[in-house]
């Protein structure tokens, strides 16, 4: 992360492609004018959420001061957390189920923990 209060003076955003086009090594050389103002935009973030967008190219969302408050509509809508719908279970819970060990359970289909079923006998 880089806080604004770092950046001395005026930065540039660009996408990755305008940038490799300035700068073809994709590295800013020490002495360049550029170094430590030049930042590379490709996706949007929701911090709160840790949600990012789908990467997008910085010049089709933003060209100027004018398009500031399009930008962060634009930030909002592509990382608001889909609400999941018809219950359907989560990859984790297919694993968890696919890994669940059930050899401890006994024969009339009670749940024990090992060290329970070994006291149970």
């Amino acid at each position: 992360m880089n806080p604004l209060a770092s950046i001395d003076g005026k930065a540039s955003v660009t996408s990755l492609d305008r940038f490799l086009s300035q700068f073809p090594t994709g590295k800013i050389p020490k002495q360049s004018p550029y170094a430590g103002k030049q930042f590379v935009c490709r996706r949007g973030l929701d911090m709160r959420t840790t949600t990012y967008s789908d990467e997008f190219t910085w010049e089709d969302v933003y060209s100027g001061h004018r398009d500031l408050a399009s930008l962060l509509e634009f930030v909002r809508e592509e990382t608001r957390t889909k609400r999941r719908q018809g219950g359907r279970p989560t990859a984790a819970a297919d694993d968890y189920d696919a890994d669940l060990d059930t050899s401890h359970r006994d024969h009339g289909g009670e749940h024990f923990t090992p060290r329970g079923a070994k006291n149970k006998r």
